[in-house]
């Protein structure tokens, strides 16, 4: 896979759904603090996953397009 960079998080109509286990502030640290990407199961909404932690040490698991 290529290398990946996210500049901006942009909210949607996913926001209620994305932010069930873990805040929009914490989202957004895990994406600024390097996480590792993988290819997404075939047949998913998203394309992608994050995973890393936030600035507090919390592990999380972003699915993302």
């Amino acid at each position: 896979m290529p290398p990946i960079k996210v500049v901006t998080v942009r909210w949607g109509a996913n926001t209620v759904y994305a932010t069930k286990r873990a805040t929009c502030t914490e989202i957004e640290e895990l994406f600024a603090n390097r996480p590792t990407f993988r290819t997404n199961l075939r047949g998913r909404a998203a394309t992608h996953l994050a995973l890393g932690v936030t600035d507090a040490g919390r592990k999380l698991t972003v699915a993302f397009i």
